[in-house]
């Protein structure tokens, strides 16, 4: 049995050689500008590739679409072996990533009180990045209003300390004697 198309050329496939050439030349463009959005220095071999199969289209020594896409493949390939190792050694990273620690990060911020922060009690709230927070006191009590700088973290506690720079505050009562009269 003889199947459609097996052995037959795809004439409603054919473009004429200027017109193949500069898809081609098109899509390697394309290509190269989107290895800005697609780092790894792979995507930039296939659009040199496709611009050389662009090229050889253009002036017929690439005639068919099927050569055309084995030539480009294979260039591609040859130019990922080749040149990769060199253009990553050209165009390092800038900048490394590197997952952060979001308790490294937190340790030594200063978080207002809430909720007074006992040392052997976990019912204290302290404010951190605009969220209330469970907190201890790893020293002593912190009273409500004044602040704290976070030590560590267990789970969902924040370990707190007192903010040595942030005045005591005296008993409240006496606060609004003292102003009133």
């Amino acid at each position: 049995m003889i199947f459609p198309g097996v052995g037959q050329r795809w004439d409603m496939f054919y473009l004429e050689p200027e017109t193949a050439g500069m898809i081609w030349m098109g899509l390697g463009v394309v290509l190269i500008i989107s290895e800005f959005g697609i780092p790894g220095a792979v995507v930039i071999f296939l659009g040199m590739g496709a611009i050389l199969t662009g090229g050889l289209a253009y002036v017929g020594l690439l005639p068919s679409l099927e050569m055309q896409f084995l030539f480009w493949a294979v260039s591609s390939l040859i130019f990922v072996i080749l040149l990769r190792n060199q253009v990553k050694r050209l165009f390092p990273a800038l900048e490394r990533y590197s997952p952060a620690n979001e308790d490294d990060i937190a340790i030594g911020r200063t978080v207002d009180v809430l909720k007074d922060v006992q040392p052997h009690n976990e019912d204290g709230r302290v404010r951190y990045q605009g969220t209330s927070w469970r907190a201890r006191s790893l020293d002593r009590m912190i009273p409500t209003g004044d602040r704290a700088k976070i030590a560590g973290r267990e789970n969902l506690l924040l370990l707190v300390t007192r903010d040595q720079s942030f005045p005591e505050q005296s008993d409240g009562n006496s606060q609004q004697e003292n102003s009133f009269g």
